[in-house]
């Protein structure tokens, strides 16, 4: 007896869902079979920020990688993305009829096996859109939430970039000062072994342990600012700070991109970044809702029947006679729906306007990175230029130093001189690093 039920039950759920679904028209239901691909996804991000390994240095692969594995600010995007996915699955369900099942039995103790099982169904015609326009929206949201994952990966990246060349510069202007230094004492030995008086020599000495204290002064300096990049570092890849110093005490060169990349960006390149994408699609589930708003005005068509399982024969004539049409229309709301009209027309619009400013902030972060590179351009053979004269000078004091016919002054002017200049080639160095990582960014990665 409880085999025959259940299959009758069971039966009769899947005639009546049969007869629902056939009524839904199939362009609404999304079918998207490479839409959450999680393999297509990787390619493509795989495709637009893979550009650190074009710096050739391995230990910031490594760092980059260790970031976009365990980086939290990452891990709250990939939620905000299945919760997304989420959402818009469950908007989907709208477009799909509504089935539920009741049972109850009598609690006299008795013989009989009475009881009433009974079967409710309904579903939404959706013949303006409301409902369709919702299950569109949420899937612009999980393409915003997808753009939003790839511009955070590329900023991190970028980040970790920027940070490492900031911690090899400083490591590199902290060498050149400890060359300098040793410049510094040599000049102090040098004036304790000529041969003046005891008051010119003190004078001298006291000169050069002078500037060269003034230039040891400034090694904590350094050393802290190395320390904060490595412990920056470190919470950016999802390390404790301390964690990460092993790897990072060695002083290695600025990485460096020998790719003219002003002149191998192609002009479109700014299209693929993802926060143009993301403003893009916010546009269109804002364009979506506010077409939904407007739907929400007009008739709502729902057809649903409940079911006695006792009573009810199994043919679908009897079936389609249980079912019962309703129709609704907002007559009288105290004007919320047209309100809501107007909050999502407005929210259209921010989105709209916010749109054209991401263009322009993309276009203007690409002139920058133009103009800084141009400038870096120009400034690299002047500057390489005044460093080797810097050198020259610097040898040429030590000798006349020597030889007495220039005082010690003279010659720490020239060693001061030569770290200034030495620094600024570092710093350009550097700076054209950093321009190249932005570019990267601002073309939203490789191309």
């Amino acid at each position: 007896m409880y085999f025959h039920h259940q299959s009758r039950l069971l039966a009769t759920a899947i005639i009546l869902c049969l007869m629902l679904t056939a009524c839904v028209p199939s362009s609404m239901i999304r079918k998207d079979k490479t839409q959450d691909d999680p393999h297509l996804e990787a390619a493509d991000t795989n495709a637009q920020i893979l550009w650190w390994k074009r710096f050739d240095d391995p230990l910031l692969t490594w760092l980059i990688q260790e970031t976009l594995r365990a980086n939290p600010d990452l891990k709250t995007a990939e939620a905000n993305l299945r919760s997304a996915r989420a959402r818009r699955k469950m908007a989907d369900a709208s477009l799909l009829p509504n089935l539920s099942a009741s049972a109850s039995t009598p609690l006299e103790e008795d013989n009989s096996n009475s009881y009433n099982a009974n079967l409710d169904a309904k579903w939404e015609a959706d013949l303006f859109g409301s409902n369709r326009l919702s299950t569109q929206a949420s899937a612009a949201d999980v393409e915003v939430s997808k753009a939003l994952l790839k511009s955070l990966k590329i900023f991190l990246a970028a980040e970790v970039a920027s940070t490492y060349v900031d911690l090899r510069l400083t490591q590199a202007v902290r060498e050149a000062y400890l060359q300098n230094l040793g410049s510094r004492s040599q000049a102090i030995n040098l004036s304790q072994q000529k041969r003046q008086n005891h008051s010119l020599r003190s004078l001298e000495i006291g000169q050069a342990q002078l500037n060269q204290g003034e230039l040891q002064a400034q090694l904590p300096a350094l050393d802290n600012s190395i320390e904060q990049f490595q412990h920056a570092l470190a919470v950016l890849s999802g390390m404790e700070p301390r964690a990460i110093k092993p790897y990072l005490t060695a002083s290695r060169p600025i990485p460096g991109d020998a790719v003219n990349l002003a002149q191998t960006v192609p002009g479109h390149a700014i299209q693929r970044r993802p926060d143009l994408l993301a403003a893009e699609y916010r546009v269109k589930a804002a364009s979506l809702r506010l077409g939904q708003a407007k739907a929400n005005l007009k008739p709502r068509i729902e057809l649903g029947g409940s079911f006695n399982l006792n009573d009810l024969s199994l043919d679908v004539g009897s079936i389609a006679r249980t079912l019962l049409t309703s129709v609704s229309l907002p007559l009288f709301d105290g004007g919320k729906l047209k309100q809501n009209v107007e909050i999502r027309s407005a929210e259209y619009d921010k989105t709209l306007y916010d749109y054209r400013k991401t263009i322009l902030i993309a276009l203007q972060d690409m002139e920058d990175v133009y103009s800084s590179l141009q400038a870096i351009r120009r400034q690299h053979p002047q500057v390489t230029h005044n460093l080797e004269l810097a050198q020259t000078v610097e040898k040429l004091s030590q000798r006349n130093y020597l030889a007495g016919r220039v005082n010690i002054q003279n010659l720490l002017d020239a060693q001061t001189a030569m770290l200034d200049n030495r620094k600024a080639l570092l710093t350009l160095q550097a700076d054209n690093t950093q321009a190249i990582i932005t570019l990267y960014k601002a073309i939203g990665g490789a191309w």
